[in-house]
């Protein structure tokens, strides 16, 4: 069985997180659960911010506070974000 672990996105990331977006559009596949990463592709620091105002939102009606990480398997460092 795969090791997995869930990474905070950063900076680092940013080449390996928008491949994964383009690949869902190679395949025309739908895309959720991305915390909004598709509408940021050349912006991936505004993306990163608005990461971090999700995660410190204060609870309302319509919002709560959320997370978003990379899923990684540790034999290849694959990606996937959940």
């Amino acid at each position: 069985m795969d090791r997995l672990k869930l990474v905070k996105p950063s900076k680092e990331q940013e080449r390996e997180a928008i491949d994964y977006i383009e690949e869902f559009y190679t395949y025309h596949s739908e895309i959720n659960g991305v915390g909004g990463l598709y509408r940021y592709l050349d912006r991936y620091e505004e993306w990163l911010d608005k990461l971090e105002e999700d995660r410190n939102r204060i609870s309302n009606e319509e919002k709560v506070p959320s997370e978003t990480y990379f899923l990684v398997r540790e034999r290849d460092q694959k990606k996937l974000l959940v």
